[in-house]
């Protein structure tokens, strides 16, 4: 048996043997990981809108709240110099939405809108009075190409 000593596997093959299990488990951990990402995608909901005066002018750097009411939440956006806002990685749930202008009065939306997997929100507001916020257009539409 002496003479089949050199039959031995030298150390770098166990060393690439090793990495190599270690590299497949990592890919394998990656691919179970990415297969998660499309449920999440079809678990969220999208909030579009713009705020304007009754004038019709937009109201730049209004802070837009949105307060989840079924469960705690809260997410809130500015609109840009347009009034236009969009927040797309809403949970589904029920939400009521709270809007600050930059001169720092609240207008809180009177009724609360309710999501659905993949619905896009449009919600338009015009301030008609200082205490009163009319939802111009509110409505659920399927979610665009994310």
């Amino acid at each position: 048996m002496r003479g089949c000593t050199h039959l031995r596997v030298p150390r770098w093959e166990y060393t690439m043997r090793s990495a190599g299990f270690w590299s497949c488990l990592a890919i394998a951990l990656a691919l179970c990981m990415t297969a998660a990402l499309p449920a999440q995608a079809q678990t969220s909901a999208g909030l579009v809108g713009h705020v304007a005066s009754t004038q019709g002018s937009p109201m730049a750097d209004a802070l837009v709240i949105i307060t989840r009411t079924d469960i705690p939440g809260r997410y809130q956006v500015k609109t840009d110099e347009n009034g236009r806002f969009a927040y797309y990685t809403l949970p589904v749930g029920t939400y009521e939405i709270t809007v600050i202008c930059p001169d720092g009065n609240r207008y809180p939306m009177r009724r609360p809108i309710r999501t659905s997997p993949t619905s896009l929100i449009e919600a338009s507001f015009v301030f008609t009075t200082p205490a009163n916020v009319a939802a111009a257009k509110t409505q659920a539409k399927p979610a665009r190409g994310n």
